[in-house]
């Protein structure tokens, strides 16, 4: 069952530790937080959830999650160093790099015009 918006917000906000109100708008926060989340995650809320939903059958087959997703979307934005990224996300740098790895498989694969990828979907 596809996330609806605010809980994509819910879930991405806990992920980086960020603290919103909810506000009935199409990213269920306001424009500040708006921005602050653009800086985590590159993409508005509505967004992640529609690139979630593209790949969410095939993540989920694989046992990987919507924050696996999120590590994803965090760690191509900022592009920080697996330690790094791995202590902001609260997990380990290999666990990290493996999720990341597959989720940023299956977005190249549903979205060959965005993303480019070596290996063959």
């Amino acid at each position: 069952m596809p996330l609806i918006t605010k809980s994509h917000v819910k879930i991405g906000t806990s992920i980086i530790g960020m603290t919103y109100t909810h506000m009935d708008n199409l990213d269920c926060m306001s424009d500040y937080k708006l921005r602050e989340w653009k800086a985590a995650f590159g993409v508005r809320p509505v967004v992640c959830c529609e690139a979630w939903m593209m790949i969410s059958q095939q993540a989920l087959h694989r046992k990987l999650y919507v924050v696996h997703f999120y590590w994803a979307l965090y760690w191509m934005r900022t592009y920080q160093t697996e330690t790094e990224a791995a202590r902001t996300l609260n997990t380990n740098p290999k666990t990290m790099r493996e999720k990341v790895q597959e989720i940023v498989h299956l977005l190249s694969c549903a979205m060959s015009k965005v993303v480019s990828s070596i290996s063959i979907c």
